[in-house]
């Protein structure tokens, strides 16, 4: 286990006011937003006020449920490609990895979380870069299976 269980209870190293037992969730956090929402949602048999006011402030930052669920399937898709090491094994693949650019736009900085030990190039790359190469990807993969592209 790790230094964030004391006495059997969560307690946060990053946020020391918070304390034991409890989770401070930033509304603004959009990993943290969708799961709010949901907390918002089955607390309202409970409080309605409180789920409606969680709501409501929930909306003036731009969360709904649709954009949460957006967020859940980009999570969800961003986990998959970081599995997959960013390169696809089909062209299908390539496909979603393309969606993935697009949603992303260009990468001007290495990546956030890149502490140079991954092995991997770690270089800026623009969406059009990207998507060449995985255009490139598709076209040799057909190619070797002598499969067509269909237009």
């Amino acid at each position: 286990m790790g230094d964030h269980l004391v006495d059997g209870q969560f307690k946060s190293d990053k946020y020391a006011w918070c304390p034991p037992g409890f989770l401070p969730l930033k509304l603004t956090d959009p990993m943290a937003s969708d799961l709010v929402l949901e907390y918002a949602k089955r607390r309202r048999e409970v409080d309605k006020e409180f789920a409606d006011d969680l709501t409501a402030a929930l909306k003036a930052l731009g969360v709904t449920p649709e954009n949460a669920k957006i967020v859940q399937l980009v999570e969800a898709v961003l986990t998959w490609a970081a599995d997959c090491e960013g390169w696809p094994g089909d062209p299908n693949d390539a496909r979603l990895l393309k969606a993935i650019w697009t949603y992303d736009g260009d990468r001007t900085k290495p990546c956030p979380e890149c502490d140079g030990d991954c092995g991997e190039p770690c270089a800026p790359c623009t969406v059009a870069a990207a998507h060449a190469m995985l255009d490139k990807f598709s076209a040799e993969w057909l190619q070797k299976r002598g499969i067509k592209q269909v237009e």
